[in-house]
């Protein structure tokens, strides 16, 4: 059987090799190493080097993804006009 990707919007952050706090505070409570080249984020025991994309699809669940794999698969999404966001407002009321 064939299954079809669904469109789905994630958070990403690529890893520079300088950015160890941004991926720090993208993780939220979980533990990281950095070794200078590798950081290694525990307890999932997910390893990025420089140039890979960390991709959060909850907030408990992230994928690694090589830069290149990343870019076959991830288009930037488009940001919400204020139009847009204000007519979910009115069709989601609080």
């Amino acid at each position: 059987m064939k299954y079809k990707q669904k469109s789905v919007v994630v958070d990403a952050v690529q890893f520079n090799g300088q950015n160890v706090l941004e991926i720090k505070r993208f993780i939220g409570d979980k533990k990281i190493r950095f070794n200078g080249r590798m950081l290694t984020v525990a307890p999932d025991n997910l390893s990025l080097e420089t140039t890979d994309w960390l991709v959060k699809y909850s907030d408990v669940q992230f994928v690694v993804f090589k830069d290149n794999v990343f870019d076959g698969h991830f288009v930037p999404a488009a940001k919400k006009t204020a139009k847009e966001t204000d007519d979910t407002k009115e069709s989601n009321p609080a």
